[in-house]
Formats: structure tokens, sequence, C-alpha cells
């Protein structure tokens, strides 16, 4: 079955901002109260397939922000938008609904970081050492495939940034 393509550009919901985080670098942020269910993120950009986002990810050039939408299909984010700052977290504020939707996966509180777990949004080449510091916390981060069983080492949050090693740090 065909992936619908999504719309060219990032919408973030506007009650959010980027800040410094205690998972990585920066992240993003709530600035008011948000319920569960509330669309956070609608990815947008070009779909390529797995062979073209490696092409892309080992080429020179600016961080290459992704989703995996379908069995071998990627989103490529354009660069710039304020999606690009939500952190990975093994217990996330936002979840997947549907190919593009990112929404409140319970109800966040205003200054509450917005955060993604990358194994259900990314391929099955991904792996990342995890910094979220949460105590169910995997310790690395696979591509959803291939997920880490969940009670790894549960390690408070390390000095690296939560990013993938090929990848600079936000």
């Amino acid at each position: 079955m065909p992936v619908e393509p999504p719309d060219p550009d990032v919408r973030v919901h506007p009650a959010t901002t980027v800040a410094a985080s205690p998972i990585a670098g920066r992240g993003l942020f709530a600035t008011a109260d948000l319920a569960a269910g509330t669309l956070v993120i609608r990815l947008g950009g070009r779909l390529v397939s797995d062979a073209e986002l490696a092409a892309l990810i080992a080429a020179p050039g600016p961080y290459v922000d992704t989703a995996e939408v379908a069995e071998v299909v990627n989103v490529v984010l354009p660069t710039g938008t304020p999606a690009h700052f939500a952190n990975h977290s093994c217990d996330p504020t936002l979840r997947r609904d549907g190919a593009y939707r990112l929404v409140a996966r319970r109800a966040v509180r205003a200054g509450d970081e917005l955060t993604a777990d990358y194994a259900e949004i990314s391929g099955p080449g991904f792996r990342m050492d995890c910094a979220c510091g949460v105590p169910a916390c995997r310790g690395t981060v696979t591509g959803r495939r291939r997920r880490s069983r969940p009670g790894g080492r549960g390690s408070p949050r390390s000095a690296g940034p939560a990013t993938p090693p090929s990848a600079p740090a936000r």
C-alpha cells in the first residue's frame, strides 16, 4: 500500500519552546498545559527509501532528522524546525498517532519536556546509547523493529548527547 505523501513543512504546537534540556543539549518544552491526545507535532518533509536515507546520513552536511513512516519509507524533515529538538525518552510525553502525527501521550504540564521514544519512530538500522535518566531506561535504543528489552541499564544521565552516533549533538 503506498504511503500518503507528507506536507512539505513540519507543524509544531504553538504552546512550545526550545530551551536547555537535562536530557541532551536543547529540548522542546510545553509552555502551557496540554491534554492527553493533543496534536503536538505534525511531521512533514520529503519521503526517501532506507537506501536514500543511508546516503543522506553518510554525506557531509547538516544533521538529517527523520522518522520511519512505513517499511523502508522515511520522512526527512526540513532543517530549522523546532521538532528537531524533541529529545528521546524511554518514558516519553509524546506518542505516534499515524504516520505523521505525534500527540501528547498523557496530560503534559507547562514546563515539561516534550519527548518521543526514538525506538517507535526509527528504522531498524538506528542505534544510540540512551541518556534519558528515567527509572525504566532501556540503556540502548534501537529502531522499532528491533527494540532493546525493557529494564535496561537504567543508569543516570550520561555526559553524552542522546543523538545517534553518526549525528552531531543538537
